[in-house]
């Protein structure tokens, strides 16, 4: 067979176990193999699809052992997926780099990755990953076969035979056919995963934006954005700050953490050049893939995530606060994660901007009701100042002319007087009202607040 490699050094005829012969029943191997496609085809799940795979190779080229392993693009590696006849815990914790192709001799799974070749090679040949020979006798058999997708090699899956023989060209054909129906599985399972989450986010972002236009409150929308965090992106918690016009410093926050539901409370550990303050200061994100040794974490930081991405929330060119996705395992975003967490952001930026534009509009509609009220207290103050005044004028002309005041006049005065102690009364009360207002006024709606604190994330 073109292509194939060989083993790297020669057999000793003398210890060769005899290969069985599977040449005699190739038709009824075609048979089966056609079964088997289409329980790879037809699994519901992409583990399932894997497990039928490995189960047909065991069957068609009498393998003891098998493996899956697929290309994790993020840590250019080869990670074990599904194993037969080896322990879950070892399947787990295969990773061989792709990077490996370059070494001397070069690793025979990277060379299948790279070259696309399939490769047939003893349980002793110097070019198999640690990893992988711990699980084979030097002289069994292993037949590398790379799964080539529609776009680029998806993995490799490995059979192991206990055999030490020279094998059949015709008895390799079987395996590679079924090589790339397991390829298109795997490309089929990993689209509908796609389309599945391409779904999830319309639905999220429609379920937001319809949040937004129906007018709910600040706190309801927030809770939105945290929750479609967590469930798009998998992050164990999400938070939002808010930092107030002008300032730099966010002393409150809204988070899914410690409880698990959405909630504002009181943060007083911002750095002032911690991750917090340098995204509002220079409006861009920070991406933070191992907590753990990364200098510009706190230590009360790295104790809750491994992970974290800390995305900017802007409107009109100004940064009104950030959007923190925490993850508690170590994680790479991809720029499709990045994207979502940016349009996540700008929901929370018109969301923050409508809630500012909404407590203006109530805040400008209670300032002209106190000076209605104030206007109208004024005006029936001055009627009764003047009515009294004239009655009192009248009653001192009387008294000027020798004569005793009216007593009705009198009793004008005095109901005067009363009803003016009384306009001055209200006035007081909408004083004392206005001041128990701007005493209660929440910090994140006071425009004009700033903040000297130092501390903390």
């Amino acid at each position: 067979m073109t292509g194939l490699v060989t083993p790297a050094h020669d057999q000793d005829p003398s210890a060769a176990r005899p290969a069985p012969d599977l040449g005699w029943f190739y038709p009824q191997r075609l048979r089966r193999l056609r079964v088997y496609n289409a329980l790879i085809h037809g699994a519901e799940t992409l583990d399932l699809a894997l497990e039928h795979a490995l189960q047909a190779m065991a069957e068609l080229t009498a393998a003891k052992r098998g493996l899956i392993m697929l290309v994790d693009g993020e840590a250019a590696c080869l990670r074990g997926r599904r194993g037969l006849g080896i322990l879950p815990t070892l399947v787990e914790q295969i990773a061989i780099p792709l990077a490996a192709v370059a070494s001397d001799p070069p690793a025979i799974h990277a060379y299948a990755v790279q070259t696309h070749e399939p490769a047939l090679i003893r349980g002793d040949d110097p070019r198999l990953d640690p990893s992988i020979a711990a699980l084979c006798e030097p002289r069994e058999h292993l037949l590398v076969m790379p799964l080539i997708g529609r776009v680029s090699v998806l993995g490799t899956v490995t059979t192991v035979w206990e055999h030490d023989a020279p094998v059949a060209p015709e008895a390799l054909e079987p395996p590679l056919i079924l090589a790339d129906h397991v390829a298109m599985a795997i490309d089929a399972h990993r689209q509908i995963a796609v389309e599945r989450q391409q779904r999830l986010v319309a639905e999220e972002l429609h379920t937001m934006a319809q949040r937004i236009t129906a007018g709910l409150s600040l706190d309801d929308v927030l809770a939105a954005i945290l929750r479609a965090v967590e469930r798009l992106l998998g992050a164990s918690s999400a938070s939002i700050f808010l930092a107030p016009q002008g300032d730099l410093v966010a002393d409150r926050r809204f988070t899914t953490r410690n409880t698990g539901e959405p909630h504002w409370d009181a943060h007083t550990h911002v750095r002032p050049h911690g991750l917090t303050s340098t995204v509002l200061r220079t409006g861009k994100p920070i991406i933070v893939e191992d907590a753990a040794n990364d200098p510009r974490v706190s230590d009360s930081s790295r104790t809750r995530s491994r992970s974290f991405v800390v995305m900017p929330i802007r409107h009109d060119d100004r940064t009104v606060g950030v959007l923190y996705a925490n993850w508690r395992e170590p994680r790479t975003p991809c720029p499709g994660d990045l994207r979502l967490l940016e349009t996540l952001a700008a929901y929370g930026a018109i969301a923050i901007d409508n809630a500012n534009r909404h407590a203006g509009e109530v805040e400008t509609a209670r300032v002209d009701g106190v000076l209605l009220a104030a206007r109208t207290v004024a005006h029936e103050i001055n009627n009764d100042l003047a009515l009294t005044m004239g009655m009192a004028e009248i009653a001192q002309m009387q008294a000027q002319a020798g004569r005793l005041p009216d007593p009705a006049i009198l009793d004008d005065v005095i109901q005067g007087a009363q009803r003016i102690a009384k306009h001055i009364r209200q006035l007081q009360s909408v004083v004392r009202l206005e001041e128990r207002h701007v005493r209660d006024l929440p910090p994140l709606l006071d425009l004009g607040h700033s903040s000297d604190r130092t501390t903390g994330a």
